[in-house]
């Protein structure tokens, strides 16, 4: 959760994601958080296992 929130107010920092050029993620321990970042807000899309393949789930 406090990565969420660290997200929201801009005290972490995500990165592109590769899967799609709009998506950004954010590495969380074994975790990883795919979000699209907007000005006013941010829209987690899904948080999969770092093994997961994230082009067959997102």
């Amino acid at each position: 959760m406090a990565a969420f929130e660290g997200l929201a107010v801009g005290a972490k920092q995500g990165r592109s994601a590769d899967v799609l050029p709009e998506f950004m993620k954010y590495l969380c321990g074994s975790h990883v958080v795919y979000f699209l970042d907007y000005s006013d807000h941010l829209d987690v899309i899904r948080v999969l296992h770092q093994r997961q393949d994230a082009e067959r789930h997102l």
